[in-house]
């Protein structure tokens, strides 16, 4: 997990500073961050290609029907989360 700090420097100014994961050792960070990155524009890459075709073959009711199905899933997580939680 990362985390942002917040310090006054010297001059008065306001700095923020990101310290860095504890999820892999301090020399592997850069890897780690290129990982994510990666994996996360590879994803946004294939859903827009998949959004194009969907919204290219039969109009935008496929992009209507998935939107939903996703904002449904978005929302029952942190209360499924929270009911497993409670009974787990």
């Amino acid at each position: 997990m990362a985390a942002a700090v917040r310090a006054t420097v010297p001059s008065g100014e306001t700095a923020t500073v990101c310290v860095g994961s504890t999820l892999v050792p301090d020399r592997q960070q850069g890897t780690a961050q290129g990982l994510y990155q990666g994996a996360t524009g590879a994803a946004v890459l294939l859903a827009g290609l998949w959004a194009g075709l969907a919204w290219g073959a039969d109009g935008h009711v496929p992009l209507l029907a998935s939107g939903a199905a996703a904002l449904t899933l978005a929302a029952a997580l942190p209360l499924l989360g929270r009911f497993w939680q409670a009974n787990g």
